[in-house]
């Protein structure tokens, strides 16, 4: 078997490595707690891993790939609020 032996240098690499394990984790927690709509929660629970992302961008001097980052965060939270904006009003429209 072959073993690839890499070494990380670049910050952003590490940076990317983070925040898609970080994602990873947030959509298995998700799924362990059988919340319903979980691409609503997924995307909303998201957007404070993104604006961490964007501020670690930042301080390494890369505001163009911070701002791809947020317009990334804000439209997965507003493709999902999208998706299942009938379902959270027919709840809403249940509870009243």
């Amino acid at each position: 078997m072959l073993k690839i032996k890499a070494d990380i240098w670049s910050p952003i690499a590490l940076a990317f490595a983070a925040y898609v394990s970080a994602q990873a984790a947030l959509f298995a927690v998700i799924g362990m707690m059988a919340l319903p709509m979980p691409g609503l929660w997924w995307s909303l629970l998201s957007i404070p891993i993104a604006m961490i992302m964007c501020n670690h961008l930042r301080r390494l001097g890369h505001q163009v790939l911070s701002g791809y980052v947020a317009m990334y965060a804000t439209g997965f939270a507003g493709g999902a609020v999208g998706a299942h904006g009938r379902d959270m009003y027919c709840a809403v429209a249940a509870l009243l």
